[in-house]
């Protein structure tokens, strides 16, 4: 098995797959960017995309599984069911459809038609890869 040098920043180190790097999301421009798509900052919703998304982001979790993941870990951290998280996000995505900036949802979702309406779980999906296309903007 060959080992793979990582570089995160300016530490270079020895690891057998780079998930072993753990990259810290700035949380801030995080919140900045969500609430220029029209998320609201005080909505259970949005705290709750905020911490799934960073555990994803942060644990280099990738794969079909990743958003049911992060739900679970979120639901762990705020003492509610899964099933929670996930209505709450589908309410927050909900309100991002109608007061979303088109502009700048179909900068992050360019596939898309600006007039289309975004599910949950293509929102959660393209914009961590979003996030992870822009590494260099959204971590500290």
């Amino acid at each position: 098995m060959n080992k793979k040098v990582i570089a995160d920043d300016d530490v270079y180190s020895q690891s057998l797959e780079p998930s072993d790097i753990k990259k810290n999301l700035d949380i801030k421009k995080l919140r900045i960017l969500l609430n220029n798509l029209g998320f609201r900052p005080v909505n259970l919703g949005t705290k709750y995309i905020i911490e799934s998304v960073s555990y994803c982001f942060e644990n280099n979790i990738f794969g079909n599984n990743r958003i049911e993941e992060s739900y679970k870990h979120t639901a762990q951290k705020y003492h509610v069911r899964p099933d929670t998280v996930l209505w709450d996000i589908q309410k927050a995505v909900d309100i991002m459809n109608v007061y979303a900036d088109r502009n700048l949802l179909h900068e992050i979702f360019y596939w898309c038609d600006k007039k289309e309406r975004i599910s949950t779980k293509t929102f959660m999906d393209s914009f961590l890869n979003y996030l992870e296309e822009n590494e260099d903007e959204y971590k500290k």
